[in-house]
């Protein structure tokens, strides 16, 4: 009954480890994701400007 037992919690000890394993992935994704959409977003903002730049020339 014991191994049982041990065996259980062994398997659910590498399902929570796997789990919080994924959850920590998921946060750094969408962390890089966000940076990724702030720098795209900081381009488009800034091509308005340089085609103003240049047509003064």
């Amino acid at each position: 009954m014991q191994v049982q037992v041990a065996s259980r919690e062994a398997t659910y000890l590498r399902s929570s480890v796997v789990s919080q394993g994924i959850g920590r992935l998921s946060l750094v994704a969408a962390s890089a994701a966000q940076s990724a959409a702030t720098v795209v977003q900081a381009g488009t903002k800034s091509l308005p400007l340089r085609r103003r730049h240049m047509n003064s020339y």
